[in-house]
């Protein structure tokens, strides 16, 4: 049997006023100066605290987690070979609303959401809820886009309980 996990999932194309007004800016301007990229990414690894405010919306205590948890992340938004095809990735994002598809997806749906998304705003899990009525939803709280890093276990546990289903 198919099944449907969304995990802090776009639905209607909207990310926070931060990632839409800062990150995308700067996704923008490494566009056209790629060099953006491996800059950023040397500086991640000599000053936390720039690391920390750059990717402040992924997670809700950034300051909690071990830095290198999420090295390959820093890693993969840094690598300097996404530099033009990100912002059309982003644009095909913003300009796309799923709200009226999800209602046909007929295979059982968990969605997961970290109440404190600083990246995808939590409206849209409730979104994905209206229109799949039969979804699952998890929210959890003390969390933001990433749960899988900041609450492991209230993550893998209704995953793992909803694939053995």
């Amino acid at each position: 049997m198919s099944k449907l996990v969304s995990v802090d999932g776009v639905v209607t194309g909207e990310l926070s006023r931060w990632v839409q007004n800062f990150t995308r800016k700067t996704v923008n301007a490494a566009h056209h100066i790629p060099a953006l990229y491996s800059n950023s990414l040397a500086i991640t690894k000599i000053s936390k605290a720039y690391a920390w405010f750059v990717f402040s919306p992924w997670f809700f205590n950034i300051r909690r987690l071990p830095y290198d948890l999420w090295e390959l992340d820093r890693k993969m938004a840094f690598n300097i070979e996404i530099a033009h095809s990100t912002p059309k990735a982003w644009d095909s994002l913003n300009v796309t609303d799923l709200t009226a598809s999800i209602k046909n997806i007929t295979a059982p749906t968990l969605v997961i959401f970290g109440e404190q998304d600083g990246t995808v705003p939590v409206a849209q899990a409730h979104v994905f809820k209206t229109q799949m009525p039969a979804a699952q939803l998890i929210l959890i709280e003390n969390c933001g886009h990433f749960p899988m890093y900041e609450e492991f276990d209230k993550y893998i546990m209704p995953l793992e309980r909803f694939l053995k289903q």
